[in-house]
């Protein structure tokens, strides 16, 4: 028995090693599909990634039906709260929450409050939790621990991301993103994506990062 249990030990030991954990390409947009499980109530809506690392730049477009932490709460589109809401970085200083539709938007934080564009290696230190096949494609799951939430991540062996989902440590509180893989595009995206309106000047008046922390 002992025997049986160490080498199942081993073959362990040997999956999890032959695993490397994804390094992303440093600029790249993918579409998504987005879930958000509240306290028994279930939301739904699409949107896409946009991400330029060497500039210090991203773009997260949550499109109509969105129901983001980072968007509700700013008083941007009183007259419809669930319209299309954009999370802007910019040269690595600010995140904006932008409503392209009310033409609205505010600074939330800069990077001494953490808000920063995700490294490619932001996985480096995560844990290997096993296989998903996905959408027919088979991806590798790593999982890493947020201030909020639980963050894991899956990937194609080509460092394609299948599905990214965060869980909440208190509460009934999780996320996903299921991404449309044949999306999935290298290279810098657009410089029109990342510009900033020149309205974008105000203080978002509730800065949600402010709001966990305390």
């Amino acid at each position: 028995m002992w025997k049986v249990v160490f080498q199942f030990l081993v073959l362990d030991v040997l999956l999890t090693a032959s695993q490397k954990t994804p390094v992303f390409p440093p600029a790249y947009t993918v579409d998504f599909q987005e879930e958000l499980h509240v306290f028994g109530q279930s939301f739904y809506n699409k949107g896409t990634w946009y991400y330029d690392f060497p500039n210090g730049r991203a773009r997260y477009d949550h499109l109509r039906g969105q129901r983001d932490n980072f968007c509700f709460g700013q008083k941007l589109s009183d007259n419809d709260p669930h319209a299309p809401c954009s999370l802007l970085f910019t040269n690595h200083s600010s995140m904006y929450v932008y409503y392209p539709e009310a033409k609205t938007c505010c600074d939330l934080c800069g990077v001494q409050k953490g808000c920063t564009v995700l490294k490619p290696t932001w996985l480096s230190n995560g844990s290997y939790i096993g296989d998903k096949i996905i959408h027919g494609s088979t991806c590798h799951g790593w999982t890493t621990p947020g201030f909020s939430f639980l963050d894991t991540l899956y990937a194609t062996n080509s460092n394609v991301p299948c599905l990214y989902t965060e869980k909440s440590y208190k509460g009934n509180i999780s996320h996903a993103l299921t991404f449309n893989q044949a999306s999935f595009k290298t290279g810098q995206p657009d410089e029109t994506i990342f510009k900033i309106p020149t309205y974008c000047k105000d203080k978002c008046p509730n800065p949600w990062i402010d709001d966990i922390r305390n």
